[in-house]
């Protein structure tokens, strides 16, 4: 039977979880950036996932996005958000073969991180906006996300439940935010607050899989503690 081993390294506005386990072939790196829900940011953080999926500065298009994937031997990129009480949580997740089952796979680990640092940091950027072209249509694919909800009669009820139950507390704003907001989103406003994410949310990075010989923590802990601000918020 495989033992799993946690080990959590907390700093200054974010903590690095390590769970070692043999029971996978592949690494799981996951990003967590949460901050409190709020009616005038849930809107931009439901895009976020979408835009960030559409191109980096070196992988401009989602096409070469995948392409890269695809040389990192099926590499999985994954971004979406959800809620966890009165929070509102941007996941960002990295799922790559583990190196020590490949032959000719040397350094996939520092490929697969410098690949997500540059997801993370180093999205399609013009002039301090995201690319106005992706997010105008990217807006438009969200739209279409919260009219199929509408349309779903249980999902919608529920929200409906939520919203009377909860009307004095954030937990009752919609993780997919709201259609009558995405007009004011642009790109440059978009953009700035992406950076206050970086700067202010609370991060959790989580690390799974067979990790003890990859020398990974120090990777993964200076991947975060070189792109993270002293100021960032503490955990709640």
């Amino acid at each position: 039977m495989s033992e799993t081993l946690d080990r959590i390294i907390q700093q200054d506005g974010y903590d690095v979880h390590f769970i070692h386990t043999k029971k996978f072939k592949t690494i799981h790196l996951s990003l967590k950036f949460m901050a409190k829900l709020t009616r005038e940011n849930v809107t931009k953080r439901a895009l976020l996932p979408y835009v960030l999926q559409q191109g980096t500065k070196n992988f401009p298009t989602a096409i070469k996005l995948r392409q890269h994937l695809d040389e990192l031997y099926g590499t999985v990129l994954a971004i979406d958000s959800s809620k966890k009480g009165e929070n509102h949580i941007l996941t960002i997740r990295l799922e790559l073969p583990n190196e020590q089952y490949i032959a000719g796979s040397q350094d996939l680990l520092d490929k697969g991180i410098s690949f997500l640092k540059e997801v993370i940091y180093q999205p399609k950027v013009v002039k301090q906006s995201f690319d106005p072209t992706i997010v105008e249509r990217e807006k438009q694919t969200l739209k279409n996300k919260i009219e199929a909800l509408k349309e779903d009669k249980m999902n919608f009820a529920n929200n409906r439940l939520i919203e009377e139950m909860c009307k004095d507390e954030a937990y009752r704003l919609r993780v997919h935010g709201y259609e009558e907001d995405l007009e004011a989103i642009t790109a440059e406003n978009l953009y700035a607050y992406y950076e206050e994410i970086l700067k202010n949310d609370h991060l959790d990075v989580f690390v799974l899989g067979d990790i003890n010989d990859l020398n990974v923590e120090k990777k993964v802990t200076d991947l975060v503690k070189s792109n993270r601000k002293q100021s960032s918020i503490k955990k709640k």
